[in-house]
């Protein structure tokens, strides 16, 4: 046994078979086509729900929702109804599914803000249950983020730091905080014979890649109409279906559903496995309600559920088991750590760093100076440049795994945000500067001020430029005492001086004044701050 692992051998065994579609924001397309597709499988779903009331789907980030709502806006009422009758369950909590370990914290943070804040609004609920099955590791304080959020679990599929740890533990943060975690050891690709091994290519209309192992392709209505026009092959295709039979392979499995279950129910928890049945744009079928109705049937310790993650979850808190506790540690171990992704498409990572940093700038700058100004808060402009940042996070976004036509749809979105955040940065210091007064001892020739965005106190270099005019000047801070001051040597432009600040207050500034030629340092005259050559 291990680490909190259970025998299912002989025990009755809950498993929860869930249909989805893994959504991609964009991969090997660009958002909107990609955002096309899942929304006619959403709609899919939706058509199946009507048919089948045994049906079940999740829907795991705001965009999947967003672009639904764009291309079927008839439909919309339905998903939410759907929603409040619990067939619809909605995952994650943020804004799209996001690599966690190249982004910020903030950041991440931020996913959940605005994610939770958007299914509130359009649902009038917030999802419960995290959801990352595809992003290429876990930052270790990532159950704290989960947890502040108001998520009570979570979905991992890449980057176990063992393969031995059980499927269901309890994964600590850094802190200590825990939450309770599931971790699919095989793959979130299951697809059920006879269509077992058919990947859809993100084209439109779908079709299966060439070399593939599927019997019959799987598009849209394929089962139903072969349901319909041959009766009998309902019983064949279910049969297929439920063998013990396959193999596994890279992670996953290629095989019947007693197969995958058995081999999911000997490193379960406890005596309940969970299963999705779906994979990367797979439109949904009918197929796996016929699949867990035949197994159930057919009588045997599985008793099968088309349920939702959240019936998963409270089965293991029912079922009274001891589950062990796990980390503080990254999740991004062998083999599902890429470690390419850390360095490819290297402008897509430095543009991401880059809007951060004026993201953070950008909102300080905005606060203070609406808090000490007349100055009007950028809401809706740093929303929409927030928006924008967090959608270029995508786990295929961020660690450079994409299509040249989403790199560059990445990079445009990622400068515009990052020019219209330094707009509102600039806009704020300059109502800053506006009010902020000199000393009335030390009249100079002009005044600015340094601003300092972090939490803390201070003491640094800062660049300004002076004109030729006033180069034969010194800088006086607040007190009207000189500071010092020197040409930038590193930069080309002879206009360019560095000074030395001390002590700049935490989200705050210092308010500097230029005095012409030199200046005393104190009233004794003693000292001087020597011009520099112009």
């Amino acid at each position: 046994m291990r680490e909190g692992e259970r025998r299912t051998d002989g025990v009755p065994v809950s498993v929860f078979v869930t249909p989805h579609s893994h959504y991609d924001y964009l991969w090997c397309d660009t958002p909107d086509g990609m955002g096309a597709k899942n929304a006619k499988l959403i709609k899919e779903a939706l058509l199946l729900m009507r048919r089948y009331p045994a049906y079940k789907y999740i829907i795991d980030s705001a965009m999947a929702v967003e672009y639904f709502k764009l291309h079927h806006p008839a439909m919309m009422p339905e998903l939410v109804q759907r929603v409040t009758e619990g067939r619809v369950e909605l995952m994650g909590g943020m804004i799209v599914a996001p690599d966690t370990l190249l982004a910020r914290g903030e950041t991440l943070a931020r996913q959940f803000l605005h994610g939770m804040r958007y299914f509130k609004q359009h649902f009038g609920t917030v999802p419960t249950t995290g959801f990352l099955i595809d992003s290429f590791g876990i930052t270790p304080q990532f159950p704290q983020i989960l947890v502040k959020s108001g998520l009570e679990q979570f979905i991992f599929v890449r980057g176990a730091v063992r393969r031995t740890i059980p499927q269901e533990f309890h994964w600590k943060a850094l802190d200590g905080t825990p939450i309770l975690t599931h971790w699919m050891r095989i793959n979130y690709s299951y697809v059920l014979p006879p269509y077992t091994g058919t990947i859809l290519a993100p084209l439109f209309p779908f079709a299966p890649i060439p070399f593939t192992v599927a019997l019959i392709p799987q598009a849209f209505k394929i089962h139903e109409i072969l349901k319909a026009v041959l009766p009998p092959i309902k019983q064949l295709f279910n049969r297929i279906a439920c063998i013990d039979a396959g193999v596994e392979f890279i992670g996953g499995h290629i095989g019947g559903l007693r197969f995958t279950i058995n081999r999911r129910a000997a490193r379960a928890a406890t005596p309940n496995v969970f299963l999705l049945c779906g994979t990367d744009n797979l439109p949904p079928s009918s197929n796996v309600i016929d699949a867990v109705e035949h197994m159930n049937r057919a009588g045997n310790r599985f008793r099968l559920h088309v349920a939702l993650p959240r019936d998963f979850f409270q089965a293991i808190r029912a079922s009274g088991c001891h589950l062990a506790s796990i980390g503080p540690c990254e999740m991004s171990g062998y083999m599902d750590k890429f470690t390419g992704t850390f360095s490819t498409r290297i402008r897509v990572k430095q543009a991401v760093r880059a809007c951060e940093n004026a993201l953070f700038s950008a909102e300080v700058a905005s606060v203070v100076a609406s808090a000490r100004t007349r100055f009007a808060y950028p809401a809706r402009e740093i929303k929409q440049a927030t928006w924008r940042l967090l959608r270029c996070c995508f786990h295929d976004a961020l660690p450079g795994c994409h299509v040249d036509a989403a790199f560059v749809h990445v990079m445009k979105q990622l400068k515009l945000s990052t020019m219209q955040l330094d707009r509102a940065r600039d806009a704020a210091l300059d109502s800053i500067a506006s009010s902020a007064s000199p000393s009335k001892s030390s009249p100079g020739t002009g005044s600015f001020i340094v601003f300092n965005a972090i939490p803390a106190t201070r003491d640094g270099t800062a660049s300004i430029r002076i004109s030729d005019a006033s180069s034969r000047c010194t800088i006086l801070d607040a007190r009207g005492e000189p500071i010092p001051m020197q040409r930038d040597s590193l930069s080309r432009d002879k206009a360019a001086r560095v000074i030395a600040c001390t002590a700049v207050p935490p989200a705050g500034y210092a308010a500097y004044s230029i005095a012409p030629g030199v200046h005393e340092v104190d009233e004794a005259g003693s000292a001087r701050v020597p011009a520099e050559p112009g």
